[in-house]
Parts: structure tokens; sequence; C-alpha cells
């Protein structure tokens, strides 16, 4: 859940988006702090209601009928063309333990 935040949170801001794209370049998450949406819970919830992710015990996984969703959005070349950019540049290079290591330093402060 931290990393599907922080990548809601950097999405907001194209200063936020180049500091995460850096981070997944240089492989060194820089980002002291970021802000959590209580909507994106909801969203998550409305999600795997619809049978779109499902709720695992390491968080969320996508299920077949959310790829095809996915597959869907990517094919619109009309819908989200920043945001599909962004997370091209970025691609798996901010990682779970990355995130985990900043969130584990928020706990011993």
């Amino acid at each position: 859940m931290p990393r599907l935040q922080l990548f809601n949170w950097a999405l907001k801001s194209r200063v936020r988006q180049e500091r995460l794209a850096k981070a997944a370049k240089e492989r060194n998450l820089n980002v002291p702090a970021w802000g959590f949406d209580p909507a994106l819970s909801i969203a998550l919830r409305f999600a795997v209601a619809e049978s779109l992710v499902n709720s695992v015990s390491t968080g969320y996984q996508i299920s077949d009928q959310g790829r095809l969703f996915v597959e869907e959005i990517v094919k619109d070349t009309d819908l989200l063309l920043h945001e599909k950019e962004v997370l091209m540049l970025i691609g798996k290079g901010v990682t779970e333990s990355m995130v985990d290591a900043v969130a584990k330093s928020w706990r011993t402060q």
C-alpha cells in the first residue's frame, strides 16, 4: 500500500514525477515523506468489488479481468497520456524494498 500511495502522490505534480523518475533511474528513493490519500483506499475497495484486483496477504494483485481492463486503457491513445508516459519512464525502478526502507525510517525517527 505505501508504494501505491507513493505513485498516487507523485502523479499529482510534475516535480514529484521527476523526482520519482530520478529515484527509479538512480535506484535511490530520496523522498522523505509522501501523502496518503484515503480516496486511493476507496478506489482499491471498488476495484476489489469489481474483480479488477484481488486482496492478497502482501497487498493487492491484479486479476485477469483487471489485466484486460488495463490493456484497454493502454490501447486507448487518447486516455491518460501523460500518466502512461511517466509510468513507462519509471517502470519497475522504484521497488517495494526502496519504499519499505523509507517507511522504516519513519518508524525509527
